[in-house]
C-alpha cells in the first residue's frame, strides 16, 4: 500500500511536470519559432510594432510607422543576428533580458535556446512523461488506471491553456515592450509567437479530448453491472408447486 501510495504520487508529479513541459518543448522546436531563420522573418514584425508606436507591445495600435525608424531598428537586429549566428527568437530575447539585468545591477538570466537545447529538453521531457504514466499505470488497481491518466492528460491541458497559451497570446507582450537594443525600444507583437501558441493550443485541445475518453471509458465500460435479481425462497417453492 505504501508502495502504491507512493507511485501513485511520484508518478503523478513526474506526468504532469513531464507532459505540460513536452506541450511546451513540442510546439517550440515545431512550430518553426526558434529556427534562425524565423527570427529574420520576426524582425520586420518587431521593427514595425518598436517604431513611434505608443501602443504597448504593438498590438491594437493604429500609429503610422517611420520608416527610418524601422529601418534602424531592422538594422540592430539584423545586426544582433549577425554576431550571433545560429541564434532565435529565444536567444533574442533571453540575452537582451539578461543585459537589461546586468544593467539594473541584478544578476543576469541566461537560459541556453538554442534549437538543439530545446530538442535534447524535449527528450527528456518524454522521458520524464513516460516515466509518469508507467507509474500510475502499475499503482492503481483496475479501472482506475484509466481515470488517472484521463485526469492527468485533462488537467495538463487545462493548466498549459492557462499557464502558456493566455500570457504569450495576451500578457508576454506588454511585459515585453521593456526590452531595448542599441538604444531602442522593442516591443514584441503577439503575431510573432502566433505559430507557437497555435500549435500549444492544438496540442492542449488534443490532450484534454484523450483526458475526456479515457474518462467516459472508465465510466461507461468498466461501470458495474447491476446484479440479477433473485426470487425469494418463498416464491420459488410457490412456484414449484404450482407446476407440480
Amino acid at each position: 500500500m505504501v508502495l502504491a501510495g507512493l507511485g501513485r504520487w511520484l508518478g503523478g508529479i513526474l506526468f504532469f511536470f513531464g507532459l505540460i513541459s513536452f506541450i511546451t518543448l513540442y510546439a517550440a522546436n515545431n512550430s518553426g519559432v526558434l529556427s534562425p531563420q524565423y527570427l529574420n522573418s520576426a524582425i520586420g514584425q518587431i521593427a514595425n510594432a518598436s517604431s513611434s508606436c505608443s501602443s504597448i507591445g504593438g498590438i491594437g495600435s493604429s500609429c503610422t510607422a517611420n520608416n527610418t525608424e524601422v529601418s534602424q531598428i531592422e538594422s540592430a537586429l539584423s545586426q544582433f543576428s549577425t554576431n550571433n549566428p545560429g541564434c532565435n527568437l529565444g536567444c533574442l530575447l533571453t540575452q537582451e533580458l539578461s543585459q537589461a539585468s546586468l544593467t539594473a545591477n541584478k544578476t543576469g538570466v541566461s537560459v541556453p535556446l538554442s534549437t538543439s537545447d530545446t530538442g535534447l529538453y524535449q527528450i527528456i521531457a518524454e522521458v520524464v512523461a513516460v516515466i509518469g504514466a508507467v507509474l500510475i499505470f502499475f499503482s492503481y488497481e483496475g479501472s482506475k488506471k484509466l481515470s488517472a491518466l484521463g485526469r492527468g492528460f485533462l488537467s495538463v491541458s487545462i493548466i498549459s491553456f492557462v499557464s502558456t497559451y493566455i500570457p504569450l497570446v495576451y500578457v508576454f507582450p506588454y511585459l515585453l515592450s521593456n526590452l531595448t537594443l542599441d538604444g531602442f525600444k522593442l516591443s514584441i507583437p503577439a503575431s510573432v509567437t502566433a505559430p507557437f501558441t497555435s500549435l500549444v493550443l492544438n496540442l492542449d485541445i488534443i490532450f484534454a479530448i484523450v483526458g475526456i475518453v479515457l474518462i467516459a471509458i472508465k465510466y461507461v465500460a468498466f461501470r458495474k453491472k447491476p446484479a440479477p435479481t433473485q426470487l425469494p425462497m418463498t416464491q420459488l417453492s410457490t412456484g414449484n408447486q404450482n407446476n407440480v
